[in-house]
């Protein structure tokens, strides 16, 4: 059962993995300019982006 939370954490996983590429974009790969962008740790931004990686490969490997 899909329920209300479950969406909603799902809309802010995507939206905040659409935040992460772009600001890596807009980075032109440098991962500490793009959590300057997204006001954010380095290391919070290297932590989402690897988690980012896992749920892709995760959809890839389905």
């Amino acid at each position: 059962m899909i329920t209300l939370r479950h969406k909603v954490q799902d809309h802010i996983r995507a939206l905040e993995g659409d935040a992460v590429v772009k600001a890596l974009e807009q980075a032109r790969g440098n991962k500490a300019e793009a959590a300057r962008l997204l006001g954010i740790d380095y290391k919070t931004y290297r932590t989402k982006l690897k988690t980012l990686r896992e749920r892709v490969e995760t959809t890839v490997d389905e």
